[in-house]
């Protein structure tokens, strides 16, 4: 029994070069010989062998995901193949074909023992196109040679046997062997990195650096700079409030509290005195008892931080007034009530979150006039009060949201619009590269009647015209030969 590989549908074009390397490396082919191989249409790739050697074939093609299948062929069919490998010589009619045939046995008959092992038909060694180009061989008489004795004429096959053994170039079937060296080291395939991916990485890669880094570098400069605005506009309220208030008398301080929170800007106000009697005021004075606790517990926990962040659930407070008024032991009555009704109103289960820029300054006396001063005193320095202003930010904080999400959206759209350039480009360089490929494949396998399209006015226009060049020159030379035939 002989084995066949069978090709179900020929080799694409961007896999033919690798294809024909792997076989030139691996079956010691020529590179002319490998090239034939890989460019032939579906069907058969050898005649049929031994199993070992169509199975080494098989995998060359399997590596590469070809569709190729291993068929048992019967022996009726290697034996008519074998027949029909060479054509049939006439048999010598003529002293001078005797003499030709003579002489060619006695040049090219090889020893008693040698023995071909495989015939190989003309179609295995050239292509058709090849074959139909290729001059006729001279007549028979112009082989004889005057210098060799007349001998007896070999029969058919043993001219058909010895031919093939001086004449034919190494086909795929006849470098096979059972058994791959031990040597022979494992094949590593080379990762394929399209021009196409080449061109996008080159022009994104740059512009999405550049967007993120400036993305980052905006956002955190815009937050910076209003953050130090908004810190420098609390900062000097404190200090105005800390050398205008009147802390001796409560009423006109509570006045004073007032009147400094019609400001929009103003969020909340906080004196406090060396002896821990705190006032505390706030655009919500529901919340003030809970907000001037976590204010101060704030600034004690954080000295050093400016920037605070309050989430009020009006229910949690209500809440925790009810929790208190029933730890008192007082009668609850109608206040507990309407507590309840307000904890469970929708209205009141709704988060607000609140920014403050916070500023904490201890007020001295100092020649009979009060300065503002660092809230944590020097040794042997004690502050009149200290008065903490929050400045509410929430605009501030809006505001730089909307800047950053400008510019993140701008560089999206730069972006987007960079991928469709990028790919226009790509597209203009890649496919006519590839139709150039394509046109060079077919004048490689003798089609030399379709002319290379020139359509560029660059570099790949260029490289088109010299493609059409050597085609009108292969043609030439084609036709001049055909003409040289005809005249023979």
């Amino acid at each position: 029994m002989k084995y066949t590989v069978v090709l179900a549908r020929s080799v694409p074009i961007d896999l033919r070069v690798e294809l024909a390397d792997r076989l030139t490396n691996q079956f010691g082919l020529p590179a002319e010989q490998s090239q034939k191989l890989v460019s032939r249409k579906a069907g058969r790739l050898l005649k049929p062998t031994t199993k070992g050697r169509a199975e080494k074939l098989l995998g060359v093609y399997q590596a590469l995901n070809l569709p190729v299948t291993l068929e048992e062929v019967a022996d009726d069919d290697v034996t008519s193949t074998a027949a029909t490998s060479f054509p049939t010589m006439p048999a010598p009619s003529a002293p001078s074909a005797s003499i030709a045939s003579a002489s060619s046995a006695a040049v090219f008959a090889p020893a008693a023992s040698a023995v071909v092992a495989e015939p190989v038909t003309t179609a295995d060694v050239m292509p058709p196109a090849a074959i139909a180009l290729a001059e006729p061989p001279p007549p028979a008489a112009t082989f004889a040679s005057p210098v060799v004795p007349v001998m007896a004429a070999p029969s058919i096959s043993d001219v058909g046997a010895a031919v093939p053994a001086v004449t034919q170039t190494p086909t795929v079937e006849r470098t096979f062997t059972d058994d791959v060296p031990a040597e022979a080291a494992p094949e590593t395939k080379q990762r394929r990195f399209p021009l196409r991916q080449r061109v996008l990485l080159t022009a994104l890669v740059p512009l999405a650096v550049y967007a993120v880094v400036t993305s980052i570098g905006s956002g955190l400069n815009t937050r910076q700079v209003t953050n130090q605005i908004s810190r420098d506009a609390a900062a000097a309220l404190a200090a105005s409030v800390g050398t205008s208030v009147n802390i001796d008398d409560v009423n006109q301080l509570d006045t004073q509290l007032r009147a400094l929170l019609q400001q929009p800007s103003v969020g909340f106000i906080a004196v406090n005195t060396p002896d821990g009697l705190q006032f505390f005021r706030s655009k919500n004075e529901d919340a003030d008892f809970l907000l001037g606790e976590k204010v101060n517990q704030f600034i004690e926990v954080n000295p050093g931080e400016s920037t605070y962040t309050y989430n009020d659930r009006p229910a949690d407070r209500y809440k925790l007034q009810l929790q208190q008024l029933k730890d008192s032991g007082v009668d609850t009555g109608d206040a507990a009530k309407l507590l309840e009704q307000r904890i469970n109103a929708p209205e009141n289960q709704r988060v607000m979150t609140t920014h403050y820029e916070v500023q904490n300054i201890g007020v001295y006396e100092r020649d009979g006039s009060r300065v503002a001063g660092s809230a944590k005193p020097a040794p042997g320095q004690t502050p009149l009060f200290t008065v903490a202003v929050g400045v509410i930010t929430n605009e501030v904080v809006n505001a730089t949201s909307r800047a950053l999400w400008l510019n993140i959206l701008a560089v999206a759209i730069m972006g987007a619009l960079a991928v469709l350039l990028a790919v226009f480009t790509a597209r203009r360089i890649v496919q006519p590269i590839e139709e150039l490929v394509q046109a060079a494949d077919k004048i490689s396998l003798g089609q030399l009647d379709t002319p290379v399209k020139v359509g560029r006015n660059d570099e790949i226009g260029d490289l088109a015209r010299a493609l059409e060049r050597m085609r009108l020159s292969l043609e030439s030379a084609m036709e001049r030969l055909r003409q040289r035939r005809r005249r023979a």
